[in-house]
């Protein structure tokens, strides 16, 4: 187990939208409230040492992010995917020093806070990456030590960190 303290958590908001048209998925309502604000919340939750949502540029996503109680940190290089996205995300991170980086997108409305703690709860040290499942694969959020920061910074693409998990 790790304590939340020690950990960082990123929020992955600097996606294109494409599959989504001209609107601005993030920022979209859900059940009341902007899509990218149920994982903030989630992610805000717990005492993590630090909670940073990356995102393409400054706007409604980031504004949406700061009032959820997220720091911002942007990544110039979005257009090349989810892996320059966690890399950006790692990179931030690095600045509080933490022992692992929880990562999950800003678009899982479903994801509960205790899903989050159970991530914490199954974490065994630097060298582990612990990984949700759904419907019998990998998927976010996952959660990665300290070992795994050097692969997480070197992602590109749009590749996420799923083969840093195996």
């Amino acid at each position: 187990m790790i304590e939340a303290s020690r950990v960082a958590a990123i929020v992955l908001a600097a996606g294109a939208s494409r599959r989504f048209g001209d609107a601005d998925k993030l920022s979209t309502s859900y059940r009341g409230r902007p899509l990218v604000t149920w994982a903030a919340r989630a992610a805000t939750a717990l005492p993590f040492r630090v909670v940073i949502g990356v995102v393409r540029e400054e706007g409604t996503v980031a504004a949406l992010l700061r009032e959820s109680g997220v720091k911002v940190s942007f990544n110039a290089a979005a257009e090349r995917g989810m892996g320059s996205s966690i890399a950006a995300g790692v990179t931030a991170a690095a600045a509080f020093d933490p022992d692992a980086c929880l990562i999950l997108l800003g678009d899982m409305p479903s994801i509960a806070t205790s899903h989050l703690g159970a991530l914490l709860a199954a974490f065994e040290g630097e060298d582990d990456a612990v990984v949700s499942m759904s419907r019998g694969r990998r998927s976010p959020p996952s959660l990665f030590g300290r070992r795994h920061f050097e692969a997480l910074l070197a992602l590109d693409g749009d590749e996420g960190a799923r083969a840093l998990a195996m």
